[in-house]
Formats: structure tokens, sequence, C-alpha cells
């Protein structure tokens, strides 16, 4: 019960819930229910699980586990060690984790895109490769790019899963997340040509670096070094979950660019998990 008492001072489980006959769902006191109550409707008398609509809905873990495997997975630990340290199967650790990444991609990916950059400002832009045929063996599957801008002064950060690297294809990700007048810096890719060859090129101050030769550019100084060390931490996820499944590359990406956005220190890491999961309803 202590359990059920913190998720409820923490939000996790709702205060309020409404019948889908629009009307205010009370709570009733059953002692044969689990934790003592559930959800009713006065008017049509529906009744739902205390838990409805959280985290814990689908959960067959005891709720104190379930919040473990959560902080767990706020500080970052693989689904190994989670199922070690919480004594628990690891399919119910990668279920609670999908949940969980489901949030952080609804959260990301729901929020309308807010530009960066400006005149005065730089980013760095660039694509990198996160999943490949292993060895050029087995079956035909497409390489997964990933294209992002990191804002040198601000650290604001912006990510996508791409079908393609086509200059069609960046650009349109460049104009929607960067504002005009900003200094951008890539490497020499033939599909950042574009950047420079559009109508009105003032719009974006384009620099490159030539990789082939230097990792900065000895005259201009520029270089993507910034944005190159993010791929770095983002590739660690990889590594973390021994791989990522192809069709959940979105998912792992959206946990990153929200423990960028919003885990400055690891201490802050539990809490801040506790306000997404709060903020999200699980159906």
């Amino acid at each position: 019960m202590e359990s059920f008492s913190f998720s409820i001072k923490m939000c996790l489980v709702d205060k309020y819930q409404k019948c889908s006959c629009l009307a205010q769902m009370r709570i009733s006191k059953d002692m044969n229910k689990k934790f003592g109550c559930f959800w009713k409707c006065p008017h049509c008398y529906k009744k739902r699980s205390i838990l409805f609509g959280s985290i814990f809905a689908d959960s067959k873990s005891p709720m104190n586990i379930t919040l473990h495997m959560i902080y767990c997975w706020s500080m970052e630990y693989s689904c190994c060690l989670t199922a070690l340290e919480c004594h628990i199967n690891p399919n119910s650790v990668t279920d609670l984790f999908f949940l969980i990444r489901n949030a952080c991609f609804q959260n990301i990916f729901a929020e309308n895109i807010q530009r960066i950059g400006g005149p005065g400002t730089t980013i760095e832009v660039d694509e990198t490769l996160f999943s490949k045929r292993k060895y050029n063996q087995g079956s035909l599957l497409h390489e997964q790019w990933i294209f992002g801008g990191i804002c040198r002064e601000t650290g604001d950060f912006f990510a996508y899963l791409v079908p393609d690297r086509k200059s069609e294809t960046l650009f349109k990700i460049i104009e929607d997340n960067i504002l005009p007048g900003t200094r951008i810096i890539s490497d020499q890719f033939v599909s950042y040509h574009i950047i420079d060859s559009q109508p009105h090129p003032q719009a974006y101050y384009h620099e490159t670096v030539n990789h082939s030769k230097n990792f900065v550019d000895p005259i201009s100084g520029a270089h993507t070094q910034k944005i190159e060390r993010l791929w770095r931490e983002l590739k660690r996820t990889k590594h973390r979950y021994y791989g990522v499944a192809r069709n959940h590359t979105d998912l792992h990406l959206a946990e990153f660019l929200w423990r960028y956005r919003n885990i400055k220190d690891k201490s802050q890491s539990f809490n801040k998990t506790i306000e997404l999961l709060k903020e999200t309803k699980f159906q």
C-alpha cells in the first residue's frame, strides 16, 4: 500500500476519471478489489480499475517492483541489469521500458516544432548511420539514417529518422527546424550543396569542413565535433540494450531526445521520469 500511496501522491494514478458517457466517475470502496477501491460511474454504473490510464494498468508486476523498474530506466540501467536488480523476468522489463519510450515519443513528437538558431548563432548539422546490414549478409534491409543539428550557443538540438539523405529531404528538415540568418556548418556531403543554391542564399550562412582532410577547417575554423559527440552518445543506447530493433529506432531516438532536453543532472532523473509518466495516458 505504500507504493500505492506514493503513486497517488505523485499523480501516477489519476485522482479524477471521466466515464465514456462523459460523467465524472467516483471512487467506490470494495475490499475484495485490488487496493480496496475502484472507479464507478454514478450514471451508467460502468466500473474501472483504480489503475486505469496509468502505467500500472496492464502490469502483472507488483506496484513496488514496477516503481523500482521505472527508477532503473531513469538511471539508464540496461534491461538485463534491471531484471537482476528487481529480481524479475527480463520480458517484464522490456515491456515496461517500451511503455516509457512510447511516453517519450508522445512528449517529443507531439509538440509543435520550435525552430532554433537565428542571426548570431551557429548550428552544426550532420547525419549518422544508425542501422546497417551486417557484413552485407542476410535479408535485404534498408539502412537507417538519422539527421540532426545542434546550436552551439544554446545547446538546442533536433534529430529525425530520415528515409534517405537526398538534398530535398535534408533541406526540408533544415527549413522546418532552423531560423533564417543562422550560420550552418556541415561536412561536404553533396546533399548539403542545396543550402547554397536556394533562391535566397542570405537565408542561411553555410560553411563546410572537408573531413577527408581535416576535422577542423584550417582557414575558417569550421567543424562539426559537437554534433558528432552527440551521435556517439546516441549510439551508446544500442550498446546498453545490446542492439535496437529496427522498428523501435524512433522510440530510442525519442528517449535520447527526451533525456537530452529534460535531464541536466542525474539526480533529477527519477523525478523527471515521474513527471513524464504522470502527463501520459496509457490505454
